[in-house]
């Protein structure tokens, strides 16, 4: 099984979004976070996308969705707004990026999950001036 680090996932997040550099944000006053104990298994990208016909066409038909996104104990809500495509993989099913409209405590990775995609870890982070706009970039691509 292929393991993404979290600097090929900052990367490709920096490379997609035409950031040079992303550094840590302090947690958010906007949105109140909740504590929370999640004892369902992670799938892995890997796992999801041999049990799905297609991993983005499973975002695709979540957009509008409500997701949980937990990270260090908190929970916070973001909605689905946008499957995107990432820069010379137009259309790609292997290589996407995932735009919410919500807030999170700080970058990192998240516990995403929703009724109709299975529990995935995924680096998000803040995108955009209003600091309330996250994304996931999902780049399974071989090069």
């Amino acid at each position: 099984m292929t393991t993404l680090s979290r600097r090929a996932v900052v990367l490709g997040a920096a490379t997609a979004t035409g950031v040079g550099a992303l550094g840590i944000e302090p947690a958010l006053a906007a949105a109140p976070a909740t504590p929370v104990r999640d004892d369902r298994a992670t799938t892995t990208l890997h796992a999801l996308s041999e049990s799905v016909a297609g991993l983005r066409a499973t975002f695709e038909a979540a957009v509008g969705s409500r997701f949980t996104a937990v990270r260090d104990g908190l929970s916070r809500s973001l909605r689905l707004l946008e499957v995107g495509d990432l820069p010379g993989a137009a259309g790609a099913a292997d290589a996407f990026r995932l735009e919410f409209d919500g807030t999170l405590a700080a970058d990192g990775i998240h516990l995403l999950s929703a009724a109709i995609v299975s529990p995935v870890e995924l680096y998000i982070g803040h995108v955009g001036p209003d600091r309330h706009t996250v994304e996931a970039i999902i780049d399974r691509r071989t090069r």
